[in-house]
Parts: structure tokens; C-alpha cells; sequence
């Protein structure tokens, strides 16, 4: 995942066709996605937020590939373990029922037209964790180890 706002066809298929190059992957086994952080760079296709900055583009498309293919090559056996549990007091209502009739996303902190939230927050925090096994191996050559250390 990128640590920007939201991603569009071409920048998809930019890191895609730079991942393939290096290590074969099917268009299946990639999936590329966005953070979808507000505080984070642009590339989607919002032009009213969206300058383009072919620096940063290719720079984006190099690093996103390059993670790919690092972590390919580093892959390695874990254990996977699934869960979810409650984040109460974190998710909120998105979408709101106005007085026209019509249902709008984020419509504005305290704006008299809203009637009421659609639905419910979705309070669930479901999660993976990837555990890899450590096997710890120590060890020194005798001829390293001083006299002092071995008490000879």
C-alpha cells in the first residue's frame, strides 16, 4: 500500500508492469492499494486536489515496485493468525440523510440539513498477524575467545 490518498488505473498499472519486470508476477498475485491517509500525498484522479509532479510520480512508481519485488525476494514461512475485536469511540457515520431526501457523504459538521446518520458505525477491528519462528544460533571459534574469558 502506498501512504497516499487514493490510486487510479495508470499509476496501477505503472507499478504493476515495474513489478512484472522483475519478477514475473501475475496481474493476480498484485494487489496495490492506497492508506487512504488525509495527510498524505494525492495521485488520484481528484483534479481539484491533484497536481502533477512527474518527479514524484516516477519516484512513487519506483518505490512501490521496488517494496514488491524486496519482499519477494525476502519471503519467507509465518504463521498466520486472524482476529478482530471492538475499537468503540473510533469508527463514525459517514453518510447522512438530508432534508431534501437525498443521502450525502460528509455533508458538514452541523449542517442544519441533516436529518439523521445512516446506520450504524462499524466498531470492528479485524486484524492479521504474521509470526515467523526465530531460531537464535550463536557461535565462536575457541581460537577467538580470550584466555579471560574462558578462565584459563
Amino acid at each position: 500500500a502506498a501512504d497516499i490518498i487514493g490510486t487510479y488505473p495508470e499509476l496501477y498499472d505503472a507499478v504493476y508492469k515495474r513489478i512484472y519486470e522483475f519478477t514475473g508476477l501475475s496481474e493476480e498475485q498484485v494487489i496495490f492499494t492506497a492508506t487512504h491517509n488525509h495527510t498524505s500525498g494525492t495521485y488520484a484522479e481528484f483534479p481539484e486536489f491533484h497536481v502533477k509532479d512527474e518527479v514524484a510520480t516516477e519516484m512513487l512508481i519506483r518505490r512501490s515496485s521496488d517494496c514488491a519485488v524486496l519482499a519477494l525476494q525476502r519471503l519467507e514461512e509465518v504463521t498466520a493468525y486472524y482476529g478482530c475485536e471492538k475499537a468503540k469511540d473510533i469508527a463514525f457515520i459517514r453518510n447522512y440523510l438530508m432534508k431534501d431526501g437525498s443521502i450525502k457523504t460528509n455533508p458538514g459538521n452541523l449542517n442544519p440539513d441533516i436529518v439523521k446518520p445512516i446506520g450504524e458505525p462499524d466498531e470492528d477491528f479485524p486484524f492479521i498477524i504474521f509470526k515467523k519462528s526465530y531460531i537464535f544460533k550463536f557461535s565462536l571459534p575457541l581460537s577467538k575467545l580470550s584466555p579471560k574469558l574462558i578462565n584459563i
